[in-house]
């Protein structure tokens, strides 16, 4: 048993006759009204401080520090029933409150002692709905000049001797009338069909839902309404907004909606649901570095990486917490929301099939025209199916009448409810103001004698707002105007740091506010009571007025939030941008960077974007100067960086170049450099098919201007210009450039410059000549990785290895190797190694002869690639989508595809040799000869010898074998011999194949050379043996019988005979029409007597 309590007030609460409540509702509606009734109580007893010593069954004992908010908590907490009972819930829900102010004892969190009992005692004295407190209580509380005591006499209480004096206490009757909602009406089948979406995720069948509708039509209603029907069926509910207002932080709707969970947890609660996400999550909501002393620091990524992983671990942590309890997520005015908030939210759809989530989001479809970002979202639903979108219409006439009705408290006269549905059309929030409105004006909506004709009716929504505005007196109606100017989160504190006023002076008009149903209450403190209130309030400012009030906003904001500006940097840059023309400009340029800064630390980057766009405007006004001049290249810098991340490449490489010319003229060598870099990608590899003279110039430029000196900047600049020249005839210097970036980096002893160089060189050297090379340097490249810790270059040094294992046929080594790659990436969740995995596999499945399982996975992998924005995606997917249709005998349908290719990336010769491949494969030999001799004008030595030479030699045999082109067989059949124990790689091991061997195999034969072609192709059917590839060593085997038919002896056509049972057989089992169909024509051959010279 511990010492007395200090002084505290003690109150018990009782649901009354709850015993009854199965009986009389049946037990889901009976366990339904319990969950509301400690709903709507707890919520009282946080906003009050009041602390929950337990519960009683059916009711709670809870205890104040102060005798006031106990008793401010009781009469509160019955005007929230009663607003209830208003809005047409719970009817049923009654409460019995008792209080009594005392020293108990404590054990534990447990209250003990005689004035626990009395307190007890009190409240089972209580009518339903009644409030009662001891005399101490009422001592201690009788001068609250808000509140009115009633004595109820003295009573005899069991277990007290004398007779206790007890007193009621409620709000005065005028003040009882608060805020509330009309009661619902309407809506059956809306409401309906999302509890259908809110039933089948109780089930793990989760799904977004867009609910879309205009301005006051009652989509936020509608989702309140459900929102509060999960909640009684035991659902967690969270719920987050975003808002018509600039300035507001990233991902504010999801942080809304993720910070009361937090706060309401436990720490082995907190872990077990960031399960190792911490690290990204804290990003987002930094509460959790307090709540969680131990998060480790996150690993270094790269930007879509960071946010991949941010959005991962959003998704991960909001699944985690639905797998306890089904949850309901509730984001409102999405149309307002930041670009970032809605990529995560369409980040968060792709999960939510299986998943015990629902997210709801409302929009005014109104505002969302193709180009808003929420139309890519509500386009990528539909396309995906990753959820449904419902449209909120007006109320037909007689649900606005039963709206009116609700809103009078009385039935309106049937010609005022034709008049009031003919004047709102049916929008829900009209009709309430607009009957609001017009009982302000003394009419009687009841009388059925009462004219209509003689209404003075406003135009429109914003009209009728008006007027009630003017309503309310000067003072009032001043900080209402500077709450609309702050727009979001109308604390005391803020509004009374803008307005200058005190405390209580706001608060008293902010009262006169609440009175007025213009503003409601939120959390701890006030919130517009619709947003087209405050749309009107703000819209109604001429643009001097604003200016000077942002500019009010601005200052004060400053100086509340001098100690920790970062949380409000976004809404500071939001106030001094908008106050920038009455010299706040370099207050604005401040902020708006700074901001800007935050917001890429956050990957917000789409808003990082605006910020730094606003800092650049605000620097027009500023005197040009060079600290403007450097300021100026700097923010560019930092803008194009964010543009690019987010992924608008065309106005980043515009933002680059303009930094570059910058920086140049400001002989800027560092920065010009960096923007050359940006404007190359900030990357290692050349885009295939592409030279960027621009790029090159810029890259030329920063070489200049850096100096012959070593630098970190000087060898990146020389790796990136080695490869921005891969596609043009300067293939010497590639080389010279490569080993001078690689020479230097080695000098500077710099591990993170060296891991770039060493990159960039693994394509510089990449033909087969290379190959040691090639391994020397994804062997390095694994040792850095290793030596930092850092699994993204790992990866990459992984996925180079992959290559070289193809190429060398060591498959077992390979497919480790991608599935330890895979896993890795995975773990990561890095884009584009998760479609690197993806490739891998569909090549691995190619050579396989899976043919049914290629298609979904290459479209999955293109899907991947173009949402991850990765450029080759779809060359990369034409590559391996090519040989399967090929396969399929489906040659046709892929030709235009090819020619699409050659017409956008004419300087990649493998897309004219791939379309030569293509016409020999249909039989078009006109076709096919044209491709083959525009290859051949300029000679071989045109194709760069790079990861595509070896797949480009292979399909100019293949189409020189089906021409029959012995001169020219001659002169390709020294170019692949040297590597015939390899396999035939596309690229980064895009596909395989198989044996080089076999297209050594094909030249032999036509050039005749019968022994030679026999070889060959007997190693590459124990070489595509090897690998497993079954497709290849079927094609060998019909390759290999065709030149024995050609050759002509008769032990051969009997060999021909039985390699061609075989390819044939394989051919059926794996659906390879095109092989089946000249397997078949080339059966007659081997039944006809044929003479043939033989050439060696």
């Amino acid at each position: 048993m511990g010492g007395p309590e200090s002084t505290v007030t003690i109150m018990f609460t009782d649901l009354v006759d709850s015993t009854g409540l199965g009986d009389r509702l049946g037990d889901a509606a009976a366990q339904a009204l319990r969950r509301a009734h400690d709903r709507i109580l707890k919520q009282q007893f946080v906003r009050f401080g009041g602390r929950v010593v337990k519960g009683t069954g059916d009711g709670f004992m809870v205890a104040f520090s102060s005798a006031r908010q106990g008793v401010e908590c009781a009469a509160e907490l019955q005007q929230a029933i009663e607003a209830q009972h208003r809005e047409g819930r719970y009817p049923e829900l009654l409460v019995r409150v008792g209080l009594h102010t005392g020293e108990p004892l404590t054990e534990g969190h447990d209250l003990l002692g005689s004035d626990v009992d009395l307190a007890a005692r009190i409240e089972a004295e209580a009518d339903g709905g009644q409030d009662l407190v001891s005399e101490l209580t009422h001592l201690l509380t009788r001068h609250h000049e808000d509140l009115e005591f009633t004595s109820v006499g003295e009573r005899s209480l069991k277990g007290f001797r004398a007779p206790v004096p007890l007193f009621e206490v409620r709000w005065p009757q005028e003040q009882g009338v608060r805020t509330g909602l009309t009661p619902f009406v309407g809506r059956r089948d809306e409401a309906a069909q999302l509890r259908r979406h809110l039933e089948a995720a109780t089930h793990g069948q989760g799904a977004l839902v867009l609910v879309g509708g205009g301005p006051g039509v009652g989509k936020t209603r509608l989702v309140s309404e459900l929102a509060i029907y999960a909640s009684d069926r035991g659902l967690d509910v969270l719920t987050g907004r975003a808002y018509g207002t600039e300035g507001m932080p990233p991902y504010l709707p999801f942080t809304e909606a993720l910070k009361p969970w937090l706060r309401d947890r436990s720490p082995e609660q907190l872990r077990a649901a960031v399960d190792g996400n911490a690290a990204y999550l804290v990003r987002l909501l930094p509460e959790l570095a307090q709540l969680l002393p131990d998060i480790p620091e996150a690993p270094a990524l790269g930007p879509e990486a960071e946010r991949y992983r941010l959005f991962e671990g959003v998704s991960d942590f909001l699944l985690t917490v639905a797998s306890g309890k089904p949850l309901l997520l509730s984001l409102d005015d999405l149309h307002s929301a930041d670009d970032a908030s809605l990529l995560l939210l369409q980040h968060l759809a792709r999960r939510l099939v299986d998943a015990p989530l629902l997210v709801i989001g409302t929009y005014r479809d109104t505002e969302v025209d193709p180009s808003h970002p929420l139309a890519g979202l509500l386009t990528e639903l539909t396309r995906r199916r990753l959820g449904s979108r419902l449209s909120v219409q007006p109320l037909p006439r007689d649900e606005a009448a039963l709206l009116a009705e609700a809103a009078l408290g009385d039935v309106p006269a049937h010609h005022v409810a034709d008049a009031l549905f003919a004047a709102t059309e049916g929008n829900p929030f009209f009709i309430e103001e607009l009957v609001r409105h017009l009982q302000e004006q003394g009419r009687d909506l009841t009388d059925a004698q009462s004219k209509v004709s003689d209404w003075i009716v406003p135009e429109g929504i914003r009209q009728v707002i008006e007027r009630r505005l003017w309503r309310l007196d000067e003072a009032a109606r001043r900080v209402l105007v500077y709450s609309a100017v702050i727009g979001r989160d109308l604390s005391l504190p803020r509004l009374s740091a803008a307005t200058a006023l005190d405390e209580e002076s706001a608060l008293n008009l902010l009262e006169k506010a609440l009175a007025a149903q213009l503003l409601r209450e939120e959390g701890g403190g006030y919130a517009f009571a619709h947003p087209l209130i405050r749309e009107t309030l703000y819209q109604g400012l001429s643009a001097p007025r604003r200016r000077h009030l942002h500019r009010r906003v601005a200052e004060a904001f400053e100086v509340l939030y001098l100690l920790d500006p970062e949380p409000h940097l976004a809404e500071l840059a939001h106030h001094f941008f908008q106050a920038a023309q009455e010299a706040a400009a370099d207050k604005a340029v401040l902020y708006a960077s700074r901001a800007g800064e935050r917001a890429g630390r956050l990957l917000a980057y789409e808003e990082a974007t605006d910020h730094y766009e606003r800092a650049l405007q605000a620097m027009q006004l500023l005197e040009p100067s060079a600290e403007t001049d450097d300021q100026l290249c700097a923010l560019l810098l930092f803008l194009g960086e964010n543009q690019w991340r987010s992924g608008n490449t065309p106005q980043a490489l515009e933002t680059f170049k303009r930094a570059a010319v910058v920086a140049k003229s400001l002989s800027n060598a560092e920065q010009l450099a960096i923007a050359a870099l940006y404007f190359g990608g900030a990357g290692f590899v050349a885009r295939v098919g592409v030279f960027d003279e621009t790029l090159v110039g810029l890259l030329e430029d920063a070489l200049i201007a850096l100096g012959d000196a070593d630098s970190p900047l000087r060898a990146r600049v020389l790796a990136r210009l080695s490869m921005a020249i891969h596609w043009s005839p300067q293939q010497d210097r590639r080389l010279a450039l490569s080993q001078q970036a690689l020479e230097m980096a080695r000098r500077l002893g710099d591990p993170v410059t060296l891991a770039h160089v060493l990159i960039s060189r693994h394509y510089s050297v990449g033909g087969p000549e290379a190959i040691e090379d090639r391994a020397a340097v994804y062997s390095e490249i694994l040792r850095l990785a290793e030596q930092s810790r850092d699994k993204e270059l790992a990866l990459v040094g992984m996925a180079l290895r992959i290559v070289n294992l193809v190429e060398i046929g060591d498959t077992a080594a390979a497919d480790a190797e991608i599935e330890a790659f895979a896993a890795l990436a995975e773990e990561l969740r890095i884009p584009q190694h998760l479609w690197w995995a993806a490739i891998f596999r569909t090549m691995r499945t190619l050579m396989a002869g899976r043919f049914n399982e290629v298609e979904t996975q290459a479209q999955d992998a293109l899907i991947l690639g173009q949402t991850s924005q990765i450029f080759d995606a779809a060359q990369t997917y034409g590559v391996q989508f090519g040989i399967l249709r090929r396969e399929q005998g489906r040659v046709e349908e892929i030709e235009p595809a090819f020619r699409g290719f050659v017409e956008t990336y004419g300087s990649v010769p493998q897309w004219r040799i791939g379309l030569a491949y293509i016409y020999s494969s249909l039989g078009r030999e006109e076709d096919a000869r044209a491709q083959f001799e525009f290859m051949l004008s300029g000679g071989l030595d045109k194709i760069p010898e790079d990861l595509l030479w070896m797949g480009s030699i292979s399909l100019l045999s293949e189409v020189c074998a089906f021409l029959g082109d012995a001169p020219r067989a001659a002169e390709l059949y020294r170019l692949p011999r040297p590597h015939a124990g390899r396999c035939v790689v596309i690229a980064n091991a895009v596909a395989s194949y198989g044996s080089a061997s076999r297209f050594l195999g094909l030249l032999a034969t036509t050039m005749h050379r019968w022994e030679h072609a026999e070889c060959h192709f007997e190693d590459a059917l124990v070489m595509n043996a090897r690998i497993d590839s079954p497709p290849w060593v079927a094609w060998t085997q019909y390759q290999y019988a065709q030149m024995l038919a050609r050759r002509g002896d008769p032990v051969g056509r009997t060999q021909a005979g039985q390699l061609l049972t075989r390819a044939l057989m394989t051919a059926r089992e794996l659906g390879m029409k095109l092989l089946e169909d000249l397997a078949l024509g080339l059966e007659p051959e081997l039944t006809e007597p044929r003479r043939i010279s033989a050439e060696s």
